[in-house]
């Protein structure tokens, strides 16, 4: 299960959501990198402009969660363990078959400010490919963070 916390807000009205945590989310994000396809081979770029915002903020990555989500779906044997070095793996497979055009052209039209969009332009194969590393040790602080 992932893990989730609670917020309250109080306006308009009092109110409480209940949220997954940042480290659940990111490995419910890359689920979907790894999984999603729209028609035969088109990527959601938005799986993708979301990775780069969790790796900007140097989140950590609830590879458990993830485990649990690829073994469910058949992508990871169950007798297997999902350690940050196969999911680099994973991550560098798939990373490598993206359309970083694609993603562009699907991104372009929610990007509102010019600076994002001008730095949308420096988005390469090349950069999804290097944050591989960064994936690796995102998962692997999760793992030192959260040791029973």
């Amino acid at each position: 299960m992932p893990k989730t916390e609670t917020l309250y807000g109080f306006y308009p009205y009092n109110y409480s959501a209940r949220l997954c945590t940042l480290p659940s989310s990111f490995a419910g994000k890359m689920d979907a990198i790894i999984h999603r396809k729209w028609g035969s081979k088109r990527v959601k770029g938005r799986d993708w402009y979301d990775f780069l915002w969790y790796m900007r903020r140097n989140t950590e990555l609830d590879i458990n969660w993830l485990e649990a989500r690829l073994k469910e779906k058949g992508t990871l044997d169950p007798e297997m363990k999902l350690t940050p070095e196969l999911l680099g793996e994973m991550y560098e497979k798939r990373a490598a078959s993206v359309d970083v055009d694609e993603i562009l052209r699907d991104v372009q039209g929610f990007m509102t400010e010019a600076l994002e969009k001008k730095s949308s332009y420096s988005w390469t194969p090349e950069l999804f490919l290097r944050q591989k590393d960064k994936l690796v040790d995102s998962a692997k602080r999760y793992l030192l963070s959260n040791r029973s």
